[in-house]
């Protein structure tokens, strides 16, 4: 892609040009190549000033979120800051898994979103600062990077256009989608369990069933004695931790490609298995992830959860990892 291309006006001129300088040698009349001149010299202008209509550019990227959903719509703005000769016409380029996508800019001043007050060098350089924004909706899980790739800029005439490569780009993670009330169906490669789990205290700090103390050991500190027990019963005792006594939630997802007939089989079962876990979690109950036989790990937060449940995939017992 050449970086300066004429636009659909900027051709029919080059054909008018063509035509009438063919004309201008059959016939040799000079009004019409006075003509051809300012026609030509309008292109040349217009090469130009597309040429020097906007340096140095400098783009950063925002989010809405930095993990969007499944099938959630997603804001992607982006903030430009560049030096420019006069207002025209800027349409930014993004790319994403779903390809080029285009939207324009507003270069006035009134679309423009300034960061602060201009300086008098910026005055002076008539630096411009735009925003440009995109609505992307993912379609798969995993990781993702959003570019803008290039801003392309027209002369004030729409002759020639201009295409400026840019490297800002923003990474997501894109992760399953939580399914409604009414959409939810357990499957049968997704089981979920509970039972009692204690947390604070190991077997080895327990002491008799229903007392909160335990007999003096040798590496004791001072603090942890008892002294009232102990001067009861006679000999040193020690306090235990206070144990929480609560639930665990066990949510195992099958990732055996035998298990599944489709990938999108597949997909539904990890938006089930998150949203058992999402609602464990929801009620208090740490969450053990089973995937397939795997090592199964623990979580507290739905991030966590969520952000391990974006990078599964299917595998069969004699491949090594769960995750690509």
């Amino acid at each position: 892609m050449w970086p300066v291309a004429p636009t659909r006006r900027g051709v029919s001129l080059l054909v008018s040009v063509a035509i009438l300088a063919a004309l201008w040698v059959l016939l040799g009349q000079r009004d019409i190549g006075f003509f051809v001149a300012l026609l030509a010299a309008s292109l040349a202008v217009a090469v130009l000033f597309a040429l020097a209509v906007v340096r140095r550019p400098q783009a950063t990227i925002s989010l809405d979120t930095p993990t969007p959903a499944v099938g959630t719509p997603q804001t992607v703005r982006a903030t430009v800051r560049f030096r420019r000769l006069a207002a025209t016409a800027i349409t930014a380029q993004w790319a994403a898994r779903a390809g080029l996508i285009e939207t324009p800019v507003d270069p006035h001043p009134g679309g423009a979103t300034p960061t602060a007050a201009p300086r008098s060098d910026e005055r002076r350089h008539r630096t411009t600062t735009v925003t440009a924004s995109v609505v992307f909706t993912h379609h798969s899980r995993g990781p993702a990077v959003l570019r803008l790739v290039a801003l392309r800029v027209e002369d004030p005439l729409g002759l020639v256009r201009r295409r400026i490569k840019l490297g800002a780009a923003a990474e997501v993670l894109v992760v399953p989608r939580l399914l409604e009330v009414t959409d939810f169906t357990a499957v049968p490669n997704v089981t979920v369990s509970e039972r009692d789990d204690a947390y604070g205290a190991g077997p080895a700090q327990h002491g008799a069933p229903g007392s909160d103390t335990r007999e003096y050991r040798r590496g004791d500190t001072p603090r942890q004695i008892h002294w009232k027990h102990s001067a009861r019963q006679c000999e040193l005792v020690v306090r235990l931790p206070e144990r929480d006594l609560g639930s665990v939630a066990d949510v195992r997802l099958e990732t055996d490609p035998a298990a599944y007939a489709s990938a999108e089989e597949f997909e539904h079962a990890v938006s089930v298995a998150a949203t058992a876990g999402v609602a464990q979690l929801g009620e208090g109950n740490p969450v053990r992830l089973h995937l397939g036989a795997r090592t199964p790990e623990r979580f507290s937060s739905v991030a966590a959860l969520m952000r391990a449940l974006a990078l599964v995939r299917l595998y069969s017992a004699g491949r090594a990892g769960a995750r690509d």
